[in-house]
């Protein structure tokens, strides 16, 4: 896509979404089946661990794709803002 076409906030008829700082966007072990496409903004892929810390397994950058689950199961991993994120929800 050009610059012009990915600066536009209405990709594949969806409007992009603005998280605050430190927002979840999307938590481990969800069920839900949304992924993210990342339009702007720092954002942590991370896997709780089970002594309460988080293991971080990567930073998305503008333009990844986020949030894929396994065919029969949750989530593996929660997506949170650092900065402002913004991100395109897809059903």
């Amino acid at each position: 896509m050009s610059k012009n076409e990915w600066g536009n906030n209405n990709f594949l008829g969806v409007t992009a979404k603005i998280y605050k700082p430190h927002s979840v966007i999307c938590r481990q072990e969800d069920d839900n089946s949304e992924i993210f496409i990342v339009k702007s903004g720092w954002g942590i892929l991370y896997q709780a661990l089970p002594d309460g810390e988080r293991q971080i397994i990567d930073t998305p950058l503008k333009g990844d794709v986020v949030g894929f689950r396994g065919l029969d199961g949750p989530r593996l991993a929660s997506l949170a803002s650092i900065t402002e994120l913004a991100v395109y929800e897809i059903s």
